[in-house]
């Protein structure tokens, strides 16, 4: 029996829309982005630790995008926040 181990595993790109609809949200409500650039460098993907993969399973693995508070990404929500921070591992915790 051949058996294959996964090495390595990243993620976080099917969260892109959300990020888009963030910015388009904020700037709707006058948070212009563009003070951040017009290409936001922003890193989206992850490689997870096999802690953070468990960790991944228990709070997505039913799809449950329902429990994110996305408005902690806001600038409209958060005025302080000087930058976005669109990077996926906060959302594990």
């Amino acid at each position: 029996v051949l058996l294959r181990r996964v090495h390595q595993l990243g993620g976080g790109h099917f969260i892109a829309g959300a990020w888009a609809l963030l910015l388009i949200h904020d700037y709707a409500k006058g948070k212009d982005f563009a003070s951040e650039g017009l290409e936001l460098d922003q890193s989206m993907f992850i490689l997870f630790t096999p802690s953070e993969v468990e960790r991944f399973q228990k709070r997505f693995g039913q799809v449950n995008f329902e429990s994110i508070d996305f408005r902690r990404y806001s600038k409209v929500h958060n005025p302080k926040l000087a930058r976005y921070n669109f990077s996926f591992r906060p959302l594990l915790y």
